[in-house]
């Protein structure tokens, strides 16, 4: 599974991948050594909704150097738009095919787990 190292904020870092309630993708990185949360790469702005390859990164306050490093580990690629919120400028980036890939594979799985899961549900029932 494509999972590269990150480094940033001078941990070598892992990604987890989910989703926003509207369907944007999230990124958030952990500590390779104990699985400790480092920081959430992207953010989500009510009312948009992105395109299936794309993300906001938070690249500001704490974040300062994210894009750098999720760009340097190959996981985004160039800034498509710019989108502002409040007193920050924030950049849309395209995902790599590797990472796309990695969130389909995950979403499916999930899938997977939450028909399992319902079908146990359905058995259990029926006893």
């Amino acid at each position: 599974m494509y999972n590269p190292t990150i480094f940033f904020g001078g941990y070598a870092c892992e990604m987890q991948l989910n989703r926003y309630t509207n369907g944007n993708k999230c990124i958030s990185l952990v500590d390779t050594r104990d699985g400790s949360a480092v920081a959430t790469a992207t953010v989500n702005i009510e009312g948009v909704e992105l395109p299936a390859n794309e993300v906001m990164i938070k690249d500001y306050s704490e974040n300062k150097g994210m894009l750098r490093a999720l760009q340097d580990s190959n996981v985004v690629g160039r800034i498509v738009d710019v989108i502002q919120s409040g007193y920050v400028d924030i950049p849309v980036v395209t995902l790599s095919d590797n990472l796309m890939e990695r969130f389909r594979c995950e979403q499916h799985d999930q899938f997977m787990a939450d028909m399992t899961e319902a079908v146990e549900g359905v058995k259990s029932d029926a006893v």
